[in-house]
């Protein structure tokens, strides 16, 4: 299983790949996951869904996956494994969705290329600084 809970997000995501995993809420309402299903804990809400398990532990294997990820979502991630800063020119462009792949390991700039090549956004890089623009 993998569980993703960061502070600033708010929420705690528990999804199981194999075997069987009790999640349980703030209030007590408690779920047995099967494999595929991913938990969304958030304040008192306990929501289930079903996921691509191969997208949400491609990080084990080195590399980020999105499929149809906003924009916000992509680089939440970026600022925590690059260790760079992401601001948006515009609310909008948070919401733009984008569905790629790229090794981990390689710099940022090659995400940001595959972004740009894809999509309708820009990006001004200044050092640890990244400003998305539109094109």
């Amino acid at each position: 299983f993998n569980v993703a809970a960061y502070g600033e997000d708010g929420r705690v995501e528990t999804t199981l790949a194999e075997g069987k995993v009790a999640v349980s809420s703030g209030e007590g309402r408690r779920v047995v996951l099967k494999p595929g299903e991913q938990a969304v804990a958030e304040g008192d809400r306990l929501d289930v869904r079903d996921v691509n398990v191969e997208d949400v532990i491609s990080w084990i294997d080195g590399r980020f996956f999105f499929k149809q990820a906003p924009l916000e979502e992509v680089f939440e991630q970026a600022e925590r494994w690059y260790g760079v800063s992401v601001r948006f020119e515009e609310e909008s462009l948070k919401h733009i969705r984008f569905s790629g792949g790229v090794l981990k390991f390689n710099p940022v700039s090659d995400l940001l290329k595959m972004v740009e090549a894809t999509g309708p956004v820009g990006f001004q890089v200044s050092g640890k600084e990244i400003t998305v623009v539109k094109k």
